[in-house]
């Protein structure tokens, strides 16, 4: 398994709760893919999600049309 290094525990008690908790998030993903404990979020208007097939030979951004009741596929 991959290591990751750990974040000494008296920076820990220095930190906000939002940042340490995208610290585990963040460090959960390096080490073994995307996973968050709440919602992904993207807040830049016209913005999306850019992703890739497992072969990286397809990558598509999906991003909510202007009404909010669909999906755009586009390429990036």
């Amino acid at each position: 398994m991959s290591t990751f290094p750990e974040m000494p525990p008296e920076l820990r008690h220095q930190l906000p709760e939002p940042f340490w908790k995208w610290w585990q998030d963040f460090r959960s993903f390096m080490l073994a893919g995307f996973f968050t404990e709440s919602d992904v979020i993207v807040l830049t208007a016209g913005k999306g999600v850019v992703l890739k097939n497992a072969a990286g030979t397809v990558t598509k951004r999906v991003r909510l049309n202007n009404a909010g009741d669909g999906f755009i596929f586009e390429a990036p």
